[in-house]
């Protein structure tokens, strides 16, 4: 499904919030599952219920959740996202894919938009439920208008959703009917918003990676990374290099490793490994493996060098 890149699940293993919740899923324990998202923030909140939503065999208990507790958004969300998770499973990853293959993909969305839809109706304040309305709406080529919609509705109750960000940056790429101008803007307001020390300035780093893993040729991904990384720096400096920024939770994880790897693609390895040092125990393998294939081998001696590195 699109972005999974956003939230792999290494970082769910390691993260004892997410084990916890899973286990709870696995049990079919909703009050133990409620219980965790209770305890979580709500950024973590969401991400949480993305990963619970990547199980199996959950249709038919989500859906008697919502069901039986439709005071309680957590399951409309979790569910919406579920049949979402589905339906990009039968699309693949493929450029071109089979009508019947989207058939069933664009089945699922509905399902997943309908469920989510009479989430927000339900509980228009809950931010995890208008963030998965930004991944079915994108595979239901909602529209730019759309995706703004649900986008600004999400930003009044909580701008700070990092997952959410990488959601409609994801939107607003070429591929999903926006532009390289548009990423960017939204990249650099999100900074802009953003208070000194958090995670969420990571989404500079992340437009410009996508940015430069759609480049042409390789001499117009030079270019785009030499242009890129003053305005990079600028964006750690605001972010995982300021004073207040505080490593350990997942967001933060995630932040780390989008400045280290996009810094070690685009040949500030010093800035990468200065990143690198500062990630525990939740490092994960995004955005790391999507780019392995496309740098100069010798790049990858930072996997080796940087566990030394670390403080």
């Amino acid at each position: 499904m699109p972005n999974v890149r956003a939230f792999q699940p290494l970082a769910a293993a390691k993260w004892p919030a997410a084990r916890e919740f899973r286990a709870a899923v696995k049990r079919r324990d909703w009050p133990a599952g409620r219980a965790v998202l209770d305890a979580a923030t709500p950024a973590e909140r969401t991400r949480l219920l993305w990963v619970g939503g990547q199980g199996r065999g959950l249709e038919d208990w989500l859906r008697g959740l919502v069901r039986d507790h439709p005071e309680d958004s957590a399951p409309y969300a979790m569910l919406g996202h579920h049949l979402t998770f589905l339906g990009w499973k039968i699309r693949g990853d493929l450029e071109r894919v089979s009508a019947r293959r989207r058939q069933g993909f664009g089945r699922r969305l509905q399902q997943a938009e309908q469920v989510l839809l009479e989430g927000a109706a339900r509980h228009p304040g809950d931010p995890a439920v208008w963030t998965m309305l930004l991944t079915s709406g994108r595979g239901l080529d909602v529209g730019l208008d759309e995706a703004w919609r649900r986008y600004h509705r999400l930003s009044t109750i909580d701008p700070q959703q990092p997952l959410a960000h990488t959601e409609h940056l994801q939107q607003l790429m070429p591929k999903w009917g926006g532009d390289w101008y548009q990423v960017h803007k939204f990249a650099f307001g999100v900074w802009e918003s953003a208070a000194p020390g958090s995670p969420t300035p990571a989404l500079v780093a992340e437009a410009h990676l996508e940015h430069a893993l759609e480049m042409p040729t390789r001499a117009a991904t030079k270019a785009h990374m030499r242009a890129a990384l003053p305005e990079i720096r600028a964006a750690a400096g605001h972010s995982v290099w300021h004073p207040r920024f505080e490593p350990g939770g997942i967001d933060a994880e995630l932040a780390l490793g989008m400045f280290a790897t996009t810094f070690f693609w685009f040949g500030d390895r010093a800035a990468a490994v200065r990143c690198y040092r500062r990630m525990g125990r939740l490092a994960v393998s995004w955005p790391w493996g999507p780019v392995r294939s496309l740098v100069p081998t010798n790049l990858w001696l930072l996997s080796a060098v940087a566990p030394f590195q670390r403080g």
